[in-house]
């Protein structure tokens, strides 16, 4: 299947507003990841930029993969809205072209803020967040020692998630269909608090390159019944779980006093003892921070 756009950023002006003698915020995003994409593909890619104010300059279905730029001006944009779903409806197959669409956090987003029919697609925040108080800015030096872990972590891990979409589109993959032959190459390694968040994607970088199947593969629910009935789906396609536990409780889902990284670890258990009982074989695998 060929596209005429590789990628198409949809934003909203605003969010892309420069000082004098500086790229606006997208402009450098889409600059970094066109550097990035390229040394993965080995070969240039197609990167245009759309913001809501601009007039539509490319059919929506000559394109490969869409990357909305999600903040407070993304949602509150109508043309925003609209072209996501136009970018949806290019098809009829809804669930396929979902996963051609990469979310990029500018700023924090509550699940509830988001548009709903992405809500539950993985994203990935380019903003700064410090560990230890929690505040949240944007990144004024790309090349700071925050950015190198934070930033640019996200930058790979979103150049490569783009470029196995990109593969399966130019050979005719179904990536709904891409599944483990085997049941032992999936894993589940469970969300963390933000203490331990960048642990956490180094680990599943290193899977995914070994060639493991890494689960949970969206966001996780806010509410503790949705929660619980994926993480139990999800835990059973995998034969092993990794728990890493930091200072960090992690986030308190809706309806429930315990936290998502407690509830994941408690239900891995809960598998773990079941498997020995019916002589399966599932292990959990827990790392405390020595800190």
């Amino acid at each position: 299947m060929k596209f005429d756009v590789d990628v198409l950023i949809l934003f909203a002006g605003n969010d892309n507003n420069a000082n004098k003698n500086e790229l606006g915020w997208v402009s450098q995003f889409k600059k970094f990841l066109e550097l990035m994409l390229n040394q993965v593909l080995g070969e240039k890619s197609t990167i245009l930029l759309q913001a809501d104010n601009d007039a539509p300059s490319i059919e929506l279905s000559k394109v490969g993969v869409l990357v909305p730029i999600l903040s407070k001006e993304f949602v509150q944009a109508e043309e925003c809205q609209q072209r996501l779903h136009g970018f949806l409806k290019t098809s009829q197959a809804t669930d396929r072209i979902r996963n051609r669409i990469f979310k990029v956090f500018k700023t924090p987003l509550t699940v509830q803020d988001q548009p709903s029919v992405i809500s539950d697609l993985i994203g990935y925040d380019m903003y700064q967040l410090d560990p230890d108080s929690g505040e949240i800015r944007e990144y004024s030096d790309y090349f700071s020692t925050e950015a190198e872990r934070q930033y640019w972590m996200k930058m790979v891990d979103l150049a490569y998630d783009i470029y196995d979409a990109l593969v399966s589109l130019k050979s005719g993959g179904d990536m709904t269909e891409i599944k483990s032959i085997l049941k032992r190459k999936t894993i589940y390694l469970a969300e963390t608090g933000h203490d331990l968040s960048v642990q956490r994607n180094i680990i599943k970088r290193e899977l995914q390159r070994h060639g493991y199947v890494v689960l949970p593969n969206q966001t996780l629910p806010g509410n503790v019944a949705e929660l619980e009935k994926l993480v139990r789906r999800d835990l059973e396609e995998s034969h092993l779980s990794i728990h890493l536990i930091g200072s960090s409780y992690g986030e308190i889902p809706e309806d429930s006093d315990r936290s998502v990284v407690d509830i994941q670890n408690k239900l891995a258990a809960e598998k773990s003892t079941s498997s020995k009982e019916a002589n399966k074989e599932f292990t959990r695998l827990i790392w405390i921070s020595p800190t």
